[in-house]
């Protein structure tokens, strides 16, 4: 499992931050995900603290019988090393 934080908005239109455990071996697909980056330089999540060159990634997770999305802070390919590395560590 490896912790990134998670971006949603939530029902009422707020934006919120949590951390989240990602089994990488349950990841289908990671890409950018350029739309919270412009709500960030747009001003729109500055009040949840992120820098104005944050990057976020989409991440598609396997899930039963469905797929389902989270955005999580960071790039893609930052994302893409942190699940790599995990897996090496599982293996051994």
């Amino acid at each position: 499992m490896i912790a990134l934080t998670e971006v949603s908005q939530t029902s009422t239109g707020e934006y919120t931050v949590r951390s989240v455990y990602v089994n990488p071996s349950q990841v289908v697909m990671i890409r950018e995900d350029s739309r919270y980056s412009s709500l960030v330089r747009e001003g729109k999540l500055s009040s949840l603290g992120f820098n104005p060159g944050v990057e976020f990634t989409r991440i598609t997770i396997r899930g039963g019988t469905s797929n389902y999305d989270i955005t999580v802070a960071g790039s893609a390919s930052t994302v893409y090393e942190k699940m790599n590395y995990s897996k090496s560590l599982l293996k051994g």
